[in-house]
This record gives structure tokens, C-alpha cells and sequence, in this order.
């Protein structure tokens, strides 16, 4: 079974989401919403945590987390859609990218843009799954990050374990109106950027310039 921690703070895309996550999903599933509100929907495949104090969506995945039974997780937004049967094969995916290295990162790989993120020339998965028990041992999303950044630690955290990071083979993730419907532009959190920094940089960091955030952190192309 996949398992999916899914943050929210907005009703009607949480819904969107829901729905396409339950209906192009084909294995067995479990999503856990940590939401202010009741989702829309209720059943054996989703369960909700109430968020009475909102912390960021990174501390709501580190919630979620608690909940996971499946074998797998992944994480996921509520601004984005999974392609019909994107879940097939992830399992084989990850099996395959363990040949390289254990704990595996696996990347969700986007269908309508062909970049990655890097972050001192390191692969991070902006939808990142792996194996549940390894997600518990390595740690998943860090709440100390109120914002960004989780995803790449994350991704530090695996490399630094001996681990690997790769990208599904075919893209499974799109943008959807509700990542439209924000109306803003996300800008860096200085606090995540430092946080990040103070962790990283005097190791896979050494010898990036870091006084810029483009300096380290780039969208690189697949091919």
C-alpha cells in the first residue's frame, strides 16, 4: 500500500486533490490530510488530523507521518495532479534505484516540464516516496523548516546515509488551476534558507557560493 501525507489550508483544492488521488490511483491506498478542516471526504482509504495550530506544511507531513501504514510514502500537494495509474511500477522504481544505494529517494517526475531541482548539484525530489520504514529510520520532512527547504534536506539526509536519489522514468505529476489560484509568489523563508545552510554547507555544501540562493539551489534539465 502507498500512503500519502497530504497538507492543506484551502477547501476546494483540497478536494480537487482528493478526488484525483482516488481516482487515478490503482494499488491500494492511505491519504493522510492535515487540514483546520473537515475533508470532504472520509473513508477507509482517508483518514485527517486536525490542524488547530497551522505550522507550516512541513511540520503537517512530519504529522502525517505518524499516521502511515503503508509500505511506501509519499508526499504531495494539494496544487497538483497524478496522472492515471501513476502509482504503477514504484514499487519496481524503487527497487531498481536501491541497486544504487538504501534508503532510495524516488522523485515523482513531472509529465509537463522536463527540470529537476538540485541543490549543490544534488538531485531532490520535489514529490519525493520511499519506503515507509526507511522514511521512520532516516527521518521524513523536517518541522524545523516552516516553508521550503524540507525537500532537499531530506534528500541531503539520504545521500549522507549512503543513499540515492532518482526520478521516475515517466512523468506522472502536472500543474493544476489550483496552483494558479494561489495568486502569489512564494518567496524563500530566510529562516529555512539559514537552517538549511547551517546543516549543509560544510559538507555537500563545500566549495558553493552560498550568498545567493540561485548560486546553490537550481532547476537543471532532465536531458
Amino acid at each position: 500500500m502507498i500512503s500519502i501525507t497530504l497538507p492543506s489550508i484551502r477547501p476546494i483544492a483540497l478536494t480537487h486533490a482528493l478526488r484525483n488521488l482516488l481516482s487515478a490511483t490503482r494499488g491500494d491506498l492511505q491519504i493522510v490530510v492535515v487540514s483546520p478542516f473537515r475533508p470532504p471526504v472520509l473513508d477507509d482509504r482517508v483518514e485527517w488530523i486536525r490542524e488547530h495550530e497551522p505550522r507550516g506544511p512541513n511540520a503537517a507531513h512530519a504529522a502525517a507521518m505518524e499516521r502511515v501504514r503503508g509500505d511506501v510514502v509519499a508526499a504531495w500537494v494539494d496544487d497538483h495532479l497524478l496522472m492515471d495509474g501513476w502509482d504503477a511500477g514504484i514499487e519496481r522504481e524503487i527497487g531498481e534505484l536501491e541497486q544504487r544505494g538504501r534508503p532510495a529517494l524516488l522523485g515523482l517526475r513531472h509529465a509537463d516540464r522536463d527540470q529537476i531541482g538540485t541543490v549543490f548539484g544534488l538531485y531532490y525530489p520535489y514529490f519525493p516516496v520511499m519506503r515507509a520504514d526507511d522514511a521512520r529510520e532516516i527521518g521524513w520532512f523536517d518541522g524545523a523548516y516552516r516553508r521550503g527547504f524540507a525537500d532537499a534536506d531530506l534528500a541531503m539526509r539520504v545521500i549522507a546515509a549512503g543513499g540515492a536519489t532518482g526520478w521516475t522514468a515517466r512523468g506522472v505529476a502536472t500543474r493544476c488551476a489550483e496552483d494558479e489560484e494561489k495568486g502569489e509568489t512564494v518567496s524563500c523563508d530566510a529562516a529555512d534558507e539559514n537552517l538549511f545552510l547551517r546543516r549543509w554547507s560544510a559538507g555537500p555544501g563545500a566549495g558553493w557560493r552560498t550568498d545567493s540562493l540561485r548560486e546553490y539551489n537550481r532547476d537543471m534539465a532532465t536531458a
